[in-house]
């Protein structure tokens, strides 16, 4: 509920959404509840795509059967993540994922000249 207030106070609509590290695994989460009805967030309703950078696998073991989220996703993923291979099945969660690799590690990317 407090997170749905800090959404809801931040906006009234969004486009998309991003998360690093545990915030994709947030994000995930919480698009995961919105498809299987058990949270309705009208907040969440607009969502058209979702950035996730090195985000997490969840396991949802009390779901029999877990269809892909089908909203546009982009994932910047490095194999110098410690969380690389939990990545790489954070990507089977989402219908059709752009995938982005970087080689730094768990962090965000520096783009242009440094």
């Amino acid at each position: 509920e407090k997170i749905r207030l800090v959404f809801e106070a931040a906006s009234d609509h969004y486009d998309g959404i991003m998360g690093f590290s545990q915030g994709a695994v947030i994000l995930h989460f919480l698009l995961r509840l919105r498809e299987t009805g058990i949270i309705k967030w009208k907040i969440l309703d607009g969502v058209k795509f979702t950035i996730n950078l090195s985000g997490n696998h969840l396991k949802f073991s009390r779901l029999k059967t877990i269809k892909p989220i089908k909203i546009p996703s982009l994932h910047i993923i490095s194999p110098e993540d410690f969380l690389f291979s939990k990545s790489i099945l954070h990507l089977a969660q989402y219908k059709n994922p752009l995938v982005i690799s970087h080689s730094y590690g768990h962090k965000f990317p520096k783009l242009g000249i440094s």
